[in-house]
């Protein structure tokens, strides 16, 4: 296997071409002068006098094609998988976009919601304040009206001795 694996290399980086193209690139490829040839173990030029083809059993060769066309069906495979996830990320830039805006949106209904806890908040503190006054006031009037009904007491205790 290892003497091929030069071939099986040139099939894997191959793989987007179809078994006809990569046929055809070979015939071409046959014609020109090649620096990168596959060289196996014993230094000897595989593509020298088409010795890959004749090396090759027709089992080998249809390995290779079948692992080609897997090679291919994965990469396919791998490619709407990478579509799928990029909609996905739009969808998710578009959702963050959104999510933004409405992020935005609440500040300033979180502001004008703090202006008014905060009016609330004052205007208890002067209720407090207004309370305390009162109980203040209500507790002197208080005084006076038990003051008032202490005098009449004695008032009439005093008459009640002075008549008798």
């Amino acid at each position: 296997m290892r003497r091929y694996a030069g071939v099986y290399t040139e099939c894997v980086s191959r793989s987007r071409l179809e078994p006809e193209q990569i046929s055809h690139n070979k015939q071409q490829r046959d014609g020109e002068e090649n620096n990168d040839k596959p060289v196996s173990d014993s230094n000897v030029d595989l593509w020298e006098d088409n010795r890959v083809e004749e090396d090759l059993s027709p089992e080998e060769i249809q390995m290779f094609e079948q692992e080609n066309k897997r090679l291919v069906g994965e990469m396919n495979s791998l490619l709407d998988e990478v579509r799928h996830i990029e909609g996905k990320v739009v969808e998710i830039s578009r959702l963050q976009e959104i999510f933004s805006e409405k992020v935005l949106q609440q500040e300033t209904e979180i502001d004008n919601i703090h202006q008014l806890v905060v009016g609330a908040t004052e205007n208890v503190k002067e209720g407090n304040e207004d309370i305390r006054e009162a109980i203040k006031n209500n507790a002197g009037f208080r005084v006076w009206i038990l003051f008032f009904l202490v005098m009449c007491s004695f008032s009439l205790l005093f008459l009640d001795w002075y008549d008798g």
